[in-house]
């Protein structure tokens, strides 16, 4: 078999390898004998300075453009459209420490090379359409949102950037007063008990505190046999069909705010909860 039918029959491919900055490619049946052989699989680092050095200063062709505005990559955009439709992207469900850059923090180099790389960068609406409809639906799993709350938390607590209102503010003073600044903890979560970041725990008295302020937690507790409650439900509701506000504020006082409630009494927790 010459090297076009092995290419086009089983080995669809080939892997660059280099040694003493000489590079070849070879089959993936190939590769182990020349590893064995001490040679080392990707480009060698004289190759990538040398190409690296020859692109400074040049802007790359399709710099700018983008499917909408340039009939090459549009044309291009539509091929790998057919031939990755139905495929399984390779990185699908990898996440957290299965995930190559997992616990690599960015130099501010490249941080700051991101960040320029996205300045003037519009998204066009057919973008941002195919990023709806690929994302409803979809739930991230168990695994997958504790790390996202996780991270949000800690970035949050670094830069003290947790939403909170004057009133909110005026709440933890008056706690720190009475139970001692070391005594009182903001947005603490208890995974077993309580796995929703609560206002403020007091660990001297297990004491969880929420503070439902804002006119979406209702003014009091959701009861579906209260008439005042279903009521107000349905005003909502009919505001709701205008409003993401009212969506929102829906699910927070049905759903979220009872589901928070049914742990405390199932976990027979020391649970606070003020309104305004």
């Amino acid at each position: 078999m010459n090297k076009s039918e092995k290419c086009s029959v089983t080995q669809k491919g080939r892997k660059v390898i280099h040694k003493d900055n000489i590079e070849k490619r070879v089959y993936p049946d190939e590769l182990q004998q020349f590893l064995d052989d001490g040679w080392e699989l990707g480009v060698c680092e004289l190759h990538k300075t040398n190409n690296s050095k020859s692109k400074i200063g040049k802007t790359p062709w399709n710099k700018g453009l983008t499917k909408e505005t340039n009939d090459s990559i549009n044309s291009t955009a539509q091929k790998l459209s057919i031939i990755n439709k139905g495929k399984t992207a390779w990185n699908k469900g990898i996440y957290g420490e299965r995930y190559s850059y997992y616990g690599k923090p960015r130099s501010e180099q490249v941080k700051q090379k991101i960040s320029s790389s996205k300045i003037g960068h519009a998204v066009s609406e057919e973008t941002k359409t195919k990023i709806s409809v690929t994302q409803k639906g979809r739930h991230k799993t168990e695994q997958q949102l504790e790390i996202y709350l996780q991270k949000c938390y800690e970035t949050r607590s670094k830069n003290n950037t947790f939403n909170t209102s004057t009133l909110e503010e005026s709440y933890y003073t008056n706690l720190c007063n009475v139970f001692g600044k070391d005594n009182v903890k903001r947005q603490y979560r208890d995974k077993r008990r309580y796995p929703f970041r609560c206002d403020f725990y007091i660990p001297s008295e297990d004491l969880f505190i929420e503070l439902n302020l804002h006119w979406t937690h209702g003014g009091k507790p959701y009861d579906p046999n209260d008439e005042g409650c279903r009521q107000q439900l349905q005003l909502w509701k009919e505001k709701a069909k205008q409003s993401k506000f009212y969506q929102n504020a829906i699910e927070t006082w049905t759903v979220r705010d009872t589901k928070k409630l049914q742990y405390a009494k199932e976990n027979n927790l020391n649970y606070k909860v003020i309104y305004k």
